[in-house]
């Protein structure tokens, strides 16, 4: 059992890119803090194996030998009940518990809802009945749900950090699951030191680049790289509200671990309106990094046309060879981010960070980094073959 003066942290989707970006960070917080991890596998053998796997991902930002001292994973599943675990290890784990950092979700668009509410609002109540559990032992201190600033569905204008329902209907399963699991939550906090977070659109590390998740906002870009996409069903002054990856872990954990009024409280970890980009901002500077790369791509343009020419477009579709489909398959989950004017409010989380050195940084000033870091891997088919903190500018020859 771990001395009563350490931090026990017990991380739930330490493999997503939350949770692995969280990791060092949380070391870093409390040099003499535990993190327990919970990992999906099939054995003992293969917990080892995906926990050798996970610590050798976060090197350098880690030293492997060092994090094996204080990272301990267990065997369980967020959807079934006590993870799966026996009832002796699961009270011996509730029993050391002092942070709870909910991170795990399915964050595909196009899931059926019974399998979205399966993992985000069934594995959500599994987390709440541990922390009640470690409640109860007299340990807990916070428990930090991350959630999405999408549940606020199709809702346009200014979106505040404490409205939930609002007669929103919603683009996807994933929105509607993660909002069904606030829902819920609204009532465990009556009874549970409990934060929400809500993030917009993440994307990788601003200082470099470095993402595991190649999806959301990488995917048009991809093939926008690749000369398969030349329109864009919108209007270019569409905000789009996009926060790296490494904002969103330094705040949750100083809110988490040092703000002294968050219990209860939902934050915003967005852009907000002062730093949201657009859709047009987004495609230019893409366009721009691309060109001056490849000189032989100097003519790549793209161009923004109305709903209505989209609509004409599907109408002939089934004529449209398989390239394109798939292209027009994958696109289309996002059409519906690409035509709401909304703007999520910031004041709390600012509010909680002020004093700080955390700040969301302006998107023009990272999203190159970005963009090489895609290059570099291909688009996550292949590892960088030096560090992403090393990167040097692509040659001009560098293709996708």
């Amino acid at each position: 059992m771990a001395a009563e003066n350490k931090k026990v942290v017990f991380l739930t989707g330490a493999t997503g890119h939350v949770g692995r970006n969280l990791i060092p960070r949380i070391l870093r917080e409390d040099e003499l803090s535990l993190l327990v991890v919970l990992v999906r596998a099939e054995s003992d053998r293969d917990l080892v194996d995906r926990l050798e796997t996970l610590l050798s991902s976060l090197s350098p930002a880690v030293d492997p030998e060092t994090a094996r001292h204080r990272i301990q994973a267990v065997r369980g599943d967020i959807t079934l009940e006590r993870f799966g675990m026996s009832e002796a290890q699961y009270h011996e784990l509730a029993s050391r518990v002092t942070h709870i950092i909910h991170s795990a979700a399915n964050v595909r668009f196009r899931m059926p809802l019974a399998e979205a509410r399966k993992i985000n609002v069934e594995g959500t109540k599994n987390v709440m009945a541990l922390a009640r559990l470690a409640r109860s032992a007299g340990r807990l201190e916070r428990v930090a749900h991350i959630s999405t600033a999408f549940i606020s569905g199709n809702r346009s204008g200014i979106i505040k950090e404490d409205e939930l329902d609002c007669g929103q209907g919603f683009s996807n399963t994933y929105e509607q699951s993660k909002y069904e699991a606030e829902i819920f939550l609204r009532q465990a906090c009556r009874d549970l030191p409990l934060v929400i977070f809500r993030p917009s659109i993440i994307v990788g590390d601003s200082r470099s680049g470095a993402t595991s998740a190649f999806n959301v906002l990488y995917i048009p870009l991809k093939y926008i790289a690749r000369g398969l996409v030349r329109f864009i069903p919108c209007s270019s002054s569409v905000p789009l509200d996009v926060v790296p990856v490494d904002y969103i872990c330094q705040a949750i954990c100083h809110i988490l671990f040092q703000a002294k009024d968050s219990q209860g409280q939902t934050y915003h970890l967005c852009a907000g309106r002062k730093k949201a980009t657009t859709v047009g901002e987004v495609i230019g500077l893409a366009l721009d990094y691309f060109r001056r790369i490849w000189p032989d791509k100097k003519n790549l343009r793209l161009r923004f046309i109305s709903v209505h020419w989209m609509i004409a477009l599907r109408m002939v579709e089934p004529c449209l060879g398989q390239a394109w489909k798939k292209v027009l398959l994958k696109m289309r989950a996002f059409f519906p981010y690409m035509k709401l004017i909304r703007f999520f409010d910031t004041a709390k989380a600012e509010a909680a960070l002020r004093g700080t050195r955390i700040t969301c940084p302006p998107f023009k000033s990272y999203f190159q980094i970005l963009l090489q870091y895609c290059l570099y891997t291909n688009w996550g088919e292949q590892e960088p073959s030096v560090s992403p903190s090393r990167l040097a500018p692509l040659p001009q020859s560098q293709q996708t």
